[in-house]
């Protein structure tokens, strides 16, 4: 017979979900309030959860650990011991170019935490990131994949913001992807073909 996990308490998932929020609020530069409006609940409901008197359920934790950019066991380890929740939150997604190439399809195929599936694109160099007065803000390292959300797109969260933001551009005069990390998305030039903003950051 299969091994039934043991049940993991809320105040586990709550600590958890502590560690995870303290160091990705700094890393992508959110509030509370940010990241209640890009989950689409209130500020009050997210500061439940973040305190424990709302209990993180399957949904929620799905939902907040996709949002933050991790597997859901990192926030509840029993996930990784339900094959059927696991199979139930996985989506395909297809790595599209790589980064010195913007208009070369690669069609890789790779599990997504994504449910609205962005454009994925492998870094295949090490990459620089400056913000545009050519201070060095990020690095990126080779193999590494970006999640990336065109900012034309109706779905784009343009209500957030915080002055770290990746954007990739796609010229049609340059083969690899420029990138720039500012509060705000950069204007739209006669040879832009395309601008995304980079929704996560899966290091490999």
């Amino acid at each position: 017979m299969p091994t039934v996990p043991k049940p993991v308490t809320n105040d586990v998932k709550t600590s958890n979900l502590k560690k995870v929020w303290n160091e990705k609020k700094r890393i992508l530069d959110i509030t509370q309030k940010t990241a209640a409006e890009q989950l689409g609940i209130t500020q009050g409901a997210f500061s439940q959860y973040l305190n424990g008197h709302c209990p993180l359920n399957e949904k929620a934790t799905m939902k907040i650990a996709k949002f933050l950019g991790v597997h859901p066991e990192v926030i509840d380890p029993n996930f990784k011991d339900n094959v059927n929740i696991i199979k139930r939150y996985q989506w395909k997604a297809v790595v599209s170019h790589t980064s010195s190439d913007a208009h070369k399809k690669v069609g890789e195929l790779i599990e997504s935490k994504f449910d609205e599936q962005p454009l994925y694109i492998r870094i295949d160099r090490v990459t620089k990131i400056f913000d545009p007065n050519g201070e060095l803000i990020s690095i990126l390292p080779k193999e590494a994949l970006l999640a990336l959300i065109d900012i034309r797109d109706p779905k784009y969260p343009v209500k957030r913001k915080c002055k770290n933001n990746i954007y990739a551009i796609v010229s049609k005069n340059k083969k690899p992807y420029s990138f720039i990390c500012d509060s705000r998305p950069p204007a739209y030039e006669n040879n832009t073909v395309s601008i995304y903003h980079a929704v996560n950051v899966v290091y490999l």
